[in-house]
């Protein structure tokens, strides 16, 4: 299960990286354009602000459906919770003491 756990891990890297690539480029794209006088730099701050919140409220999204739909694989393919292993754990604490 430590598989599943790396993989969303990773997912959510990816995602971080990706946001920090898209706004290096819409800082130098806005640049670009208040250079060229076709934005005014309060309305491209705004601009790149509003797109990264909207980017991190989609990836978060995103990374709500990948646990989402990893539990139900998970849960699928019949393979125990951890509170399932502790359970289980215990009890056999338990037996081991009774068998000693």
């Amino acid at each position: 299960m430590s598989g599943v756990s790396d993989l969303m891990e990773k997912a959510g890297l990816f995602g971080l990286g990706v946001l920090a690539i898209t706004e290096e480029k819409l800082n130098k794209a806005t640049k670009q354009l208040v250079k060229k006088g076709k934005m005014k730099k309060p309305e491209a701050k705004k601009f790149v602000r509003e797109v990264l919140e909207n980017s991190k409220k989609q990836q978060k999204e995103l990374q709500k459906r990948i646990e989402k739909e990893t539990r139900r694989v998970v849960k699928n393919l019949g393979i125990p919770s951890q509170a399932d292993v502790k359970k289980l754990e215990k009890r056999i604490k338990v037996l081991e003491k009774k068998v000693k």
